[in-house]
């Protein structure tokens, strides 16, 4: 296999420098298989590649935690291939910014301002954008408490946050991410997660 057609790829390096910017020591988790991130983005951006006959124009994408770092990355990444994304974050103000500059690429965008510990919010939100953005062909699990593992208090925020968030967000939005045809998962970790 020659790889990703070199406009695909192309956007694929941007964002890999983007993931460098921000650490870029993130893994993917997919199944029980970890992957480096760029390795699973080579893979989304080779079938992204694919005849368009083969594949639904326009993906839609859900992405928890879009508005910095990483799940920024993403979201440009998928807008620049023509997604139409719902995220959420929990800043309004970088939710509106991230908003716009999304949009002035042509795409549908839906931000939310989403706390993803609040289970029964969160699961309304992700079957809400799914249904406003008509279906689901991609979740990117992004959010994290980012480490804190000091005390029981913070290992349960850390459970809520990263682990919980990523299993709701799998189970509301499973039968559509089947029904896609093309469903993709992407988990976004640290280094912590295998440590």
């Amino acid at each position: 296999h020659a790889g990703p057609a070199p406009h695909v790829l192309g956007r694929v390096e941007r964002l890999e420098y983007a993931l460098e910017d921000v650490g870029g020591d993130a893994r993917a988790v997919v199944g029980d298989v970890q992957l480096d991130p760029i390795a699973r983005v080579h893979a989304l951006a080779a079938r992204r590649a694919a005849p368009r006959a083969a594949r639904r124009p326009q993906p839609d994408a859900d992405v928890a935690g879009a508005t910095r770092g990483i799940g920024r990355a993403i979201v440009e990444m998928l807008a620049s291939e023509g997604a139409d994304i719902g995220f959420c974050a929990r800043n309004e103000d970088e939710i509106a910014e991230t908003t716009a500059a999304l949009k002035a690429r042509g795409v549908n965008v839906i931000g939310s301002s989403v706390n993803v510990r609040d289970g029964d919010a969160y699961k309304a939100w992700l079957e809400k954008t799914a249904t406003d953005l008509g279906g689901c062909d991609v979740f990117v699990a992004n959010v994290s408490a980012g480490g804190g593992m000091d005390s029981e208090k913070n290992w349960w925020k850390n459970f809520e946050i990263d682990v919980l968030q990523t299993v709701r967000g799998c189970e509301a939005l499973m039968e559509r991410l089947k029904a896609s045809g093309q469903g993709s998962v992407v988990i976004i970790s640290s280094s912590n997660a295998i440590e």
